[in-house]
Parts: structure tokens; sequence; C-alpha cells
């Protein structure tokens, strides 16, 4: 019973120490991880640390050799930081993962991470190797420092433990510190850089293959009169349709983007791009609402603005909805002809609160 006290403890407390970290690493419905709260009790504890260097110069006799003591210590312990942080670094670098079947515009420079495991390597051997050599050295090093923090040289002769301990301790700290971060902080920090380096590479490949859904910045009327006219057969007109001069769908679809007699509803997702510049991608997806009608069947109708190369375009609906994923530059109104005419939705982009205010004005 004491020992599940225990660890509810010790998880709660290190779970409060997450909690002021900068990066969240959980998500709520993930198992708990403490990785974040090591690293910040890891913090804490170097922390206390440097508040011990403070304190030790006022054990010494003098204010010079409390002065002495502090330099030593400090710079003794800021090296040992320093080596671990590297050490630790060279061993959680992280590494790049390329993402089987996607083309990216540029590729990240791994130099760095074949560095780092040849020398992680290497110094793993040569420890092995050299393990009694570097214990010996880590103790006449252990006793310069010792004899330097508290100024006795013969009769401390064989008393290294102080120095060890300041060694020992700014090591370890500076090693686990910079090791966490590398594999906590900087791993999903590269991850999420990388990510939007391939995601906005997918984009552009997307945007220079498939022009007919890229929208232009030059208008082309008589796309419109053939798309009318198009939709005057569909409709089964004998008038022909009038469209609006600037917004040329605006009001010919009936105004509404669901459509509950039929069960259908047209909806659009509007994400920035970073690449081109000032562009957005828009996903209208046709979906069925009702579970008790027809599900979504045959060919979709989406009608664009005359400032795409192909203002009409056809998709045949797959599981009971219909998508398409435009690039445009600018807002428009949407409309979709469906259910062999039946079906007439509309849906003005500019309205979309989610989407960039700049876009929506365009």
């Amino acid at each position: 019973m004491a020992a599940e006290s225990g660890k509810g403890l010790w998880s709660r407390a290190l779970e409060g120490i997450s909690a002021f970290l900068p990066t969240s690493i959980k998500e709520p419905d993930e198992l708990p991880t403490y990785t974040a709260g090591l690293f910040g009790l890891g913090v804490i504890l170097l922390g206390l640390g440097f508040v011990v260097i403070l304190v030790a110069p006022f054990f010494r006799a003098s204010i010079a050799e409390g002065i002495a003591t502090f330099v030593v210590t400090l710079l003794t312990a800021l090296m040992c930081v320093s080596v671990g942080a590297i050490l630790g670094l060279m061993f959680g670098i992280p590494r790049y993962s390329e993402q089987r079947g996607v083309d990216i515009a540029v590729a990240p420079n791994n130099n760095l991470e074949q560095i780092s495991d040849w020398l992680t390597k290497m110094i793993v051997g040569i420890s092995l190797v050299q393990f009694d050599v570097i214990v010996e050295k880590t103790k006449v090093l252990a006793l310069q420092v010792t004899n330097a923090m508290t100024g006795c040289s013969d009769t401390c002769a064989d008393n290294y433990a102080l120095g060890l301990a300041v060694i020992g301790f700014f090591a370890a700290a500076g090693f686990l510190m910079m090791y966490l971060w590398a594999r906590v902080y900087l791993l999903l920090d590269v991850g999420t850089v990388q990510d939007k380096i391939s995601r906005d590479a997918v984009n552009f490949k997307r945007f220079l293959e498939n022009p007919a859904t890229v929208q232009g910045k030059e208008r082309q009327p008589e796309l419109v009169k053939e798309a009318a006219k198009q939709l005057a057969g569909a409709m089964a007109l004998t008038a022909p349709i009038e469209t609006n001069p600037d917004d040329p769908w605006k009001g010919v679809f009936g105004g509404k983007s669901r459509d509950d007699q039929t069960g259908r509803e047209l909806v659009a997702e509007v994400k920035p791009l970073r690449s081109p510049k000032d562009y957005c991608s828009v996903k209208l997806t046709v979906r069925s609402t009702d579970a008790s009608k027809p599900a979504l069947a045959g060919e979709v109708k989406f009608f664009l603005h005359d400032t795409f190369p192909q203002p009409v375009q056809t998709v045949d609906a797959k599981g009971g909805a219909a998508q398409l994923e435009v690039t445009s530059w600018g807002a428009f109104t949407v409309g979709v002809l469906a259910d062999g005419g039946r079906t007439r939705l509309e849906l003005d982009l500019s309205q979309i609160e989610t989407a960039p205010a700049d876009w929506r004005g365009r």
C-alpha cells in the first residue's frame, strides 16, 4: 500500500513539473508519459547544484579563499555540464526518417546524424577498452579540483570525494538534460518542421501536376457561358441561366448548402498554403446527411469560378460522398449538381470563418 502511495505521489510530482514546460508530449487519450517531468526535475536539481556553489565559499576562512573556491567550482561545473551536454546531444540527436512514397522538395542534411553515430560508437568503444585509464585520470582530476576548492594540497592527497562529486553531478546533469531535451523537445520540433516541409512539397507538386484545379487570376467569361449551358441542359431548362457578373454561381443553385429533402450537404475545408504563397487548399465535400435516404452515388458536378481553367469538374461519389480539392487564391461561390439534377447545393466560401481573412476578401 505504501509503495502504491509513493508511486502515485511520484507520478503526480512529475506531471506537475511537466505542466510548467512549454511542450506537451502526452495526448489526452494516451498513457501518462513522464519524460518531460524528468527533464523538469533535472533542471531543478541542476539549479540546486548551482545554489550549493554559491553557498560553498562561505565556509572558507577568508574572502579571498571564498572567491577562489567559487571560481574554481563554477568553472568546473560549467565545464562538466558542457561536456555532458555535448555527449547527451550526440547520444540523443534525432534521426531523420524518410516518408515512403512522398517526394519532398527540400531534403534535410543528415551529416550531423552520421557524425553523431560515429562519435557515439567511438566513445563507447574507447571507454570500454580504456576504462581503467579513464578511472585513474578522473581520480587525478577530482583530486586537483578538491585541492583547488579547499586550498589544501599534501594533506588532501587521498581526498578527492568533493571534486568527484562536483564532476560527477554536473557531468551527469548536463548529459541527462541535453539527452532528454534532444529526445523530447528537439525531436518534436524537427518532426513538426519536417512535416510542414513535406506537406508544402506535396501541395506544390499537386499545384504543378493538376493545373485544372488551380485558380488563376484572369477571368474567362466564355467559360461561364459554356458552363451555364451545361447546367441548363442538366436541369432540363429551356431558358438560359443568368449568372452573377462578379461571382458567377451566386444564387444560381438556391443559396443553400444543405438539402434536407434529398439528405445532402456541401461543406468546405480551407487551409492556407505556404507554397504557392497566398493560396489556400480548398477541400469541397458533398455528403449524405440522412441515413434513411439513399446514399449519394453517381456523378457530382462542381461549378467553380471562371478563373479556373476548368470551371465545371465532375467527381464520382464513393461511400456516400464526393470530394474535390482545389487550390485557390480567393473565395468564390461553389455550386453543386447531384442525383441527376435533383440536388442543387450552393456554398459561398467567403462565409467560412475559419478561412484566412485576406483570402475571404479577395
